[in-house]
């Protein structure tokens, strides 16, 4: 079944007038497409099965979201593009890649938006994993070669460790 549900979606206090919809199918296909056009990003994936759309107007537009269930443990991105007026991609969009965090909350500020465009907008997951202090106590190693995260991290690759791992 499809996830259709961004989250909980909070607004600031007196908010302008805001439009939010699903975005046409095909901007998940262009965002993605976007995203992995950087060999930096190939191994990015979309962290959620549908893109919304947003008209803001406004040249800035704030929010704050939960997480997306399909979001990894990595460092997460909201990726976005114009669209045309009737909803549509067009060819020549430009991707704006933002990193948002990695928190159950998500703070977004979409900036140097055009006022009188519409977007389509995603959260995408990175390939790479920042540590934190909370998240340090998660690793667990056995010392004997077969350490393992068991939550889903990516491979990691410690320079000057006692242990290879």
């Amino acid at each position: 079944s499809l996830n259709r549900t961004l989250g909980t979606i909070t607004l600031d206090e007196n908010y302008g007038d805001v439009g939010l919809a699903f975005a046409n199918p095909t901007a998940v296909t262009k965002i993605e497409t976007l995203v992995k056009a950087d060999s930096d990003r190939n191994g990015w994936t979309l962290a959620m099965k549908d893109a919304y759309w947003i008209n803001p107007n406004a040249d800035s537009y704030h929010f704050t979201v939960t997480r997306p269930d399909d979001a990894t443990k990595t460092d997460l991105y909201l990726a976005y593009i114009p669209v045309n007026d009737d909803g549509s991609v067009p060819d020549n969009a430009q991707l704006t890649l933002q990193e948002v965090g990695s928190g159950e909350q998500i703070d977004v500020t979409m900036n140097g938006l055009d006022a009188n465009k519409a977007y389509a907008f995603m959260f995408v997951n990175s390939s790479e994993y920042t540590l934190t202090a909370d998240s340090v106590t998660k690793y667990i190693g056995g010392g004997d070669g077969d350490e393992t995260t068991g939550t889903g991290f990516p491979k990691l690759t410690i320079d000057g460790s006692v242990d290879t791992i």
